[in-house]
């Protein structure tokens, strides 16, 4: 729990603190569907967050941290002279909820898709937890970079903030995929690969 509040909650609080300080107007935060726990539905932004693990109760804290930096600078701005300009010329936050994102480089150790994959590439045993039913939504990372851009890449040609940007973002595939059925495609993959 130390070390996922060292580099989630605190950095992420110095990150917020600096783009403060130095007039940065737009601050995107990479959070995770791990907020949300063990759900057996699918989630949506409505979805209580219940997080099971010290990473999750970490994001918790992170995107909660950086939507009190974001309504302080819009309180802020609305005490400006001129509260019509100063607001969208301020601080603003977007969240990126991000299901389980794989890809190339992927540290090893992380991500199913990337176990899988290392462990078979290896011949080696995989470990299939539970029996196998376990459902997750899984997101190239190609796409995830997308939705980062999107959420960041706010201002309008006149240069000022596109207020009508979400300030929470779910990305996901809307594909449920268990994992079972993942060992399956990532066998099927790298036994294709390596023919």
């Amino acid at each position: 729990p130390q070390q996922d509040a060292t580099v989630n909650v605190l950095g992420t609080i110095n990150v917020a603190e600096a783009a403060v300080r130095h007039g940065v107007r737009r601050l995107v935060l990479a959070s995770s569907a791990a907020v949300y726990g063990h759900t057996n539905r699918t989630a949506s932004l409505d979805t209580p967050y219940l997080p099971i693990s010290p990473y999750g109760a970490a994001k918790v804290a992170a995107e909660r941290y950086v939507a009190m930096f974001d309504r302080a600078a819009t309180l802020e701005a609305l005490g400006a002279d001129d509260p019509a300009r100063a607001i969208p010329a301020s601080f603003a936050a977007t969240t990126v909820i991000l299901s389980n994102v794989y890809g190339p480089r992927q540290r090893a150790g992380c991500g199913a898709v990337n176990i899988f994959a290392r462990a078979l590439l290896a011949a080696e045993p995989v470990t299939l937890y539970g029996d196998g039913r376990n459902v997750r939504d899984f997101v190239y990372v190609a796409d995830a970079v997308r939705a980062l851009m999107w959420a960041g890449g706010c201002l309008t040609t006149d240069g000022r903030p596109d207020l009508q940007r979400p300030k929470r973002v779910l990305v996901g595939t809307g594909v449920a995929t268990t994992d079972e059925a993942l060992l399956s495609l990532v066998a099927h993959e790298v036994h294709a690969q390596t023919d």
